[in-house]
């Protein structure tokens, strides 16, 4: 009897996200989901519960270890991420890599969107982050974050052609004889 009242509480608390319009569901629906997979519940029944999918269910099965994975990791970045953003370092590290990037243009050295990747890389190891990659994605949305562009070197217009003096005096005298 008592294991036949979990159920029916998993349910309850599973349906109203459940039945919501949008096909975009929580980690922790996932979760319920599968223990009620675990207590013997049939896909069959959930489907008709919840109205999930069998292949959803399926699929959420066979990437049970993942999503436990990060349901336990996510805890830390629910309270510490900066408020409001997306992002996959808290407030105090992303301070610590704007302050590099600031240090490192005081030096006048160069940083490009992979070398800020990898100082992130390193800095996601000292914090001992590690099931989320640093991607190029995530290195363009923090610069945009913190108003930082990427400074490029170049050569172009820099030196004056061999042959200036020439080519102003071929084209003055072009200007004056369309006159």
């Amino acid at each position: 009897m008592e294991e036949i009242s979990e159920i029916e509480k998993l349910f309850e608390d599973c349906l109203p996200e459940a039945k919501n319009k949008i096909k975009k569901y929580s980690i922790d629906l996932k979760l319920k989901v599968l223990k009620l997979l675990d207590l013997n519940v049939s896909m069959h029944k959930i489907e008709d519960r919840l109205g999930i999918n069998r292949k959803t269910i399926r699929e959420w099965r066979d990437k049970k270890n993942l999503f436990l994975d990060i349901n336990a990791k996510s805890v830390r970045y629910r309270c510490n991420r900066v408020k409001g953003l997306n992002t996959i370092f808290s407030e105090e590290e992303e301070l610590k890599i704007k302050l590099w990037i600031i240090e490192c243009r005081k030096q006048l050295c160069p940083i490009s969107t992979k070398s800020l990747v990898a100082y992130a890389s390193k800095m996601k190891e000292d914090f001992n982050i590690k099931h989320i990659n640093v991607k190029l994605r995530w290195a363009y949305r923090f610069l945009k974050r913190y108003g930082f562009s990427i400074r490029r070197i170049t050569h172009l217009g820099q030196f004056i052609p061999r042959l200036h003096s020439e080519i102003k005096k071929k084209f003055i005298e072009n200007i004056i004889s369309e006159r």
